[in-house]
């Protein structure tokens, strides 16, 4: 009879977004009857329909603070521990430093933390007290980190990082990336350029929206897909020649939804200041999209390697990026052979998807 390990996977916040759909894509790959699967969230689980079609438990913990449900969590997983050995695997930074300080301290467990945004973004502040919390966040983790048997950074620049400021070993992987390998592209005369990510300051939707603004003569058609109505907001920053050209979409995790946006996206623009691993980029590329993206801290140079590989702009120049993007539109042709070297990279990254199942067994 095969022992079972039970593995669990904790996120705080499971909305929909990157982090979200990267642990679905580990859980359909370690499913066996070797491993029992557990993913908890802080509220409600918004892939919980997903992960109930592949018979991964769900746990809701209803707690607000994090610190709460955490020692919820540890006083549910030490009971457990004594009957099963038990695999925790965390998945953000704050929750990552609690887990290291808190859920560390229950036997028969393996703590893995995952990272999954650069910690640059411990850099950034908006108040003073969110300079506060992330400097506090910074030092603990730099304290605590050490605690974990194992980091897993999900970019080579967020795993260089941590290996830099906090002399540790992180491994590096990639997330699982689904990827079209035949899939031909027809390609409008119109060209179709898209935004897709979460109104939130570090994906810097209006240096798209500003960039926009400044190639309005050009035959082009834009696309933002996000998480909130943004209609009125953008009608109000933009010319009313723009605003004509632009389409709004409500992001859905729903994957004939996604397949009609990449499908009639020409040119995707990634904006953020920071990312761990973008699946919108791996994803775009997939579907032959050309990308232009910020020099942001995070894995994005994972995949767009240099500007053969895409279009790259310096992080909140907007003059730039409006540069860019007339180049892109005027030279789309010749920018195809960029939109080729990604997609090889890309096949090559996909190569490495069976990497989370060997860590896994070798635990």
């Amino acid at each position: 009879m095969i022992k079972q390990r039970h593995i669990y996977f904790f996120l705080p916040d499971f909305t929909l977004g990157g982090a979200g759909n990267s642990i679905l894509n580990i859980c359909k790959t370690l499913k066996n009857k070797k491993n029992k699967i557990n993913v908890i969230s802080l509220g409600k689980n918004h892939y919980k329909k997903n992960f109930q079609k592949i018979n991964v438990n769900i746990i809701e913990i209803s707690s607000k603070k994090t610190i709460l449900g955490i020692i919820k969590i540890y006083f549910k997983l030490k009971k457990i521990s004594k009957q099963t050995n038990i695999i925790f695997v965390s998945n953000i930074n704050y929750a990552n430093v609690l887990s290291s300080i808190i859920i560390k301290n229950i036997k028969n467990l393996k703590l893995v933390l995952i990272e999954r945004t650069p910690l640059q973004e411990l850099e950034i502040y908006s108040s003073f007290k969110d300079f506060i919390k992330k400097k506090t966040i910074f030092y603990l983790a730099k304290i605590f980190y050490r605690r974990a048997d194992y980091i897993i950074g999900n970019s080579s620049k967020v795993s260089s990082y941590i290996r830099l400021k906090f002399n540790l070993n992180v491994l590096t992987i990639n997330p699982i990336i689904n990827i079209k390998k035949k899939y031909e592209k027809k390609y409008d005369e119109i060209l179709q350029i898209s935004w897709i990510g979460r109104h939130s300051s570090e994906k810097r939707l209006f240096d798209f929206i500003k960039s926009i603004d400044h190639i309005q003569n050009e035959n082009v058609k834009f696309n933002i897909i996000s998480n909130k109505n943004i209609k009125k907001e953008i009608k109000l920053s933009v010319s009313k020649k723009t605003y004509s050209k632009l389409e709004f979409f409500k992001f859905k995790n729903d994957k004939r939804f996604l397949d009609y946006i990449y499908n009639k996206t020409d040119i995707l623009v990634n904006t953020s200041i920071y990312e761990g691993f973008p699946n919108t980029i791996a994803e775009a590329v997939s579907f032959n999209c050309l990308i232009i993206t910020s020099k942001s801290f995070g894995g994005y140079s994972d995949i767009i390697l240099n500007n053969n590989f895409g279009l790259l702009y310096k992080t909140g120049n907007i003059n730039e990026l409006s540069q860019k993007l007339k180049f892109a539109i005027r030279n789309f042709k010749n920018c195809k052979i960029k939109i080729k070297n990604a997609k090889k990279n890309l096949i090559r990254l996909s190569k490495k998807n069976d990497t989370y199942i060997k860590f896994f067994n070798k635990i």
